[in-house]
């Protein structure tokens, strides 16, 4: 096993990603870097950990009920926690159950209470229903003037109609319809 030089003084944080020491940044913090999936060109954010496009790295103790993490790669929101005591020589572990954004399904994540977890990306945008057709909907957003269609699903507030206004949920790629505004 070969281990790489990599200065002692790095913060590589998803919120600024700062090099102390920068005429120490060799081969051995590329390689770093590149087994995070973090390159020096990452955009600043304003939480801590590694990150990606979609998704962030964090702990089980960052998570509460109401919050989202992805269980077995399905954005969740958190329902319910349950802690049990450590063990004699042992950590305590963590039950967390939580139900998919998209889907509706009961996903539990089992683990230790010093784990790590996914926490998704997630973003609530406006769009304007541009027609109505059958089961699904035809959406411009009012951001970027993206048209885009998502099907209608039973659990959203408000009856879609042409002209109106609606909020959508995205994370992983994947987009809802959570209600209709107006």
């Amino acid at each position: 096993m070969v281990f790489l030089p990599i200065p002692n003084k790095i913060q590589v944080f998803k919120r600024d990603l700062v090099f102390i020491h920068k005429h120490k940044v060799n081969c051995g913090l590329e390689r770093f870097l590149k087994g995070l999936n973090v390159n020096k060109d990452s955009k600043p954010s304003s939480t801590g950990d590694v990150m990606s496009d979609e998704k962030v790295i964090g702990t089980v103790k960052d998570i509460k009920v109401g919050k989202y993490m992805i269980i077995d790669g399905v954005p969740c929101r958190v329902v319910s926690i349950d802690v049990s005591a450590p063990g004699k020589h042992g950590h305590a572990k963590v039950r967390i159950t939580g139900i998919g954004i998209f889907n509706g399904e009961k996903k539990v994540f089992l683990g230790t209470s010093h784990a790590t977890v996914e926490i998704p990306i997630i973003t609530r945008t406006t769009a304007q229903i541009v027609s109505v057709s059958g089961d699904s909907v035809q959406l411009m957003d009012t951001n970027t003037y993206e048209v885009y269609e998502l099907p209608i699903t039973d659990d959203i507030e408000g009856t879609p109609e042409p002209g109106k206004e609606a909020e959508i949920i995205e994370a992983l790629g994947k987009r809802k319809i959570i209600k209709i505004k107006g």
